[in-house]
Order: C-alpha cells, then structure tokens, then sequence
C-alpha cells in the first residue's frame, strides 16, 4: 500500500516570497514532497498586490501548480474555535480549512499559529 503524501496550506506570505524570489525553494520543495493547497483568501491577497499584467500573470502561474481550495458556508460554525487566538474571521477560516482537510500549515509566521493546535511547517 502506497503511502500517503504530506498535504499543505500555503499561506500567502510564502508565496509572495516566491513570487518575488527572496525564497523560492519552499513550495518547489514542498510540490516535491507532497500535495500544495492555499485558499480563495490567499488567492484574492495576491492579486490584491499586483500592479500590473505582468504580475497578474505571474501570479496565475503559481496559483496553476497549486490546488485552490474554497470555503465551505458551513466551515463559519467553527470559527467560535479560534476566536480567542484571532482578531479577523480571515485567520479563523484559514485556521478552520487546515483542521478540517487536515492540512499543515506553512507560513513564515508560525509564531502566529502556534497555540491553534494545528500542524506547522518548519523549514530545517
């Protein structure tokens, strides 16, 4: 029986590091190990930065090696989960997809999910 690949959330700040090229072996590594998702958040976020075409374009091509992932209605009820840890519904949504796809969360900022419980992705 084959084993299973490891399965991860990219958070937008990865992948602006990517885009950008400050660290561009995170998700080439991770595509390498496993299965990469990030959400309609995360998507909406990077064409928020975007300032021209050429950037628009850019970032379609990394969101085409990418599963995107939506946000089902039903994932607001659990919010309440990680309302004490979170000051925006963003972060508790994101928080809510990683736990319910069982997703590991990668991110420069794991400080910022450390006490959700979650699985966080640290670089070695």
């Amino acid at each position: 029986m084959a084993e299973k690949k490891s399965e991860f959330l990219i958070e937008t700040d990865i992948i602006l590091d990517y885009l950008t090229g400050n660290d561009s072996s995170v998700i080439s590594e991770l595509m390498t190990e496993g299965t990469c998702f990030t959400s309609v958040f995360n998507v909406s976020e990077l064409y928020m930065h975007c300032q021209t075409e050429t950037e628009q374009n850019a970032v379609r091509d990394v969101l085409n090696a990418l599963h995107i992932l939506g946000i089902p209605a039903r994932y607001g009820l659990y919010t309440g989960e990680y309302s004490g840890k979170f000051t925006n519904v963003r972060d508790q949504l994101f928080c809510v997809l990683a736990e319910k796809a069982n997703l590991t969360i990668v991110t420069k900022d794991s400080e910022k999910y450390r006490d959700t419980g979650l699985n966080i992705y640290q670089k070695v």
